[in-house]
């Protein structure tokens, strides 16, 4: 469960209740014992490449089930941006991936989410639908499907600026 700055209502250390003076300010014990920061999420997705055939999922889950996105999901505390690139790919494809090189960091002022872009060859082929997809698919970069989130259509020419060339 996701607690907003609204649901803090007394601080956990001293119970005293919580002041918010505006809506933008962090929740605060007036004993200055705690003070409740909203922390963002960070995700990660990577536009996979073999040949010339870039890898896509067809999402099963909210946000946007259906709908097709390059492998992608949220780091876990501890593990390393790089390392959780890695594992949604090969957790939603059973691709081990190669990482190239950072696309990069994307982020809204009305998403609390930190999303971090990478781009990757593939090490193997053999493709299995993972629990969290309805399908996989390799697709040529002229024959893209409709993608899913907005950041998706941003990421996608920001790896065709640096690796594509149309012919």
């Amino acid at each position: 469960m996701k607690l907003t700055s609204e649901q803090i209502k007394f601080c956990p250390l001293c119970g005293t209740q919580i002041e918010n003076t505006s809506p933008l300010d962090n929740p605060t014990c007036p004993n200055n014992h705690f003070v409740w920061y909203q922390d963002p999420k960070v995700a990660v997705g990577t536009l996979v490449k073999r040949n010339d055939k870039l890898l896509f999922v067809k999402r099963k889950f909210p946000p946007h089930v259906n709908k097709w996105s390059y492998p992608s999901g949220f780091v876990d505390a501890g593990e390393k941006v790089e390392d959780a690139a890695k594992r949604e790919v090969l957790e939603e494809t059973n691709i081990n991936i190669e990482i190239d090189k950072l696309l990069g960091v994307y982020s809204s002022t009305n998403n609390d989410t930190i999303f971090i872009a990478y781009s990757a060859r593939a090490i193997n082929e053999n493709i299995v639908i993972g629990s969290e997809s309805v399908d996989v698919s390799w697709f040529e970069v002229n024959h893209l499907p409709s993608l899913a989130f907005k950041h998706d259509q941003k990421i996608l020419q920001r790896w065709k600026d640096l690796y594509y060339k149309s012919s």
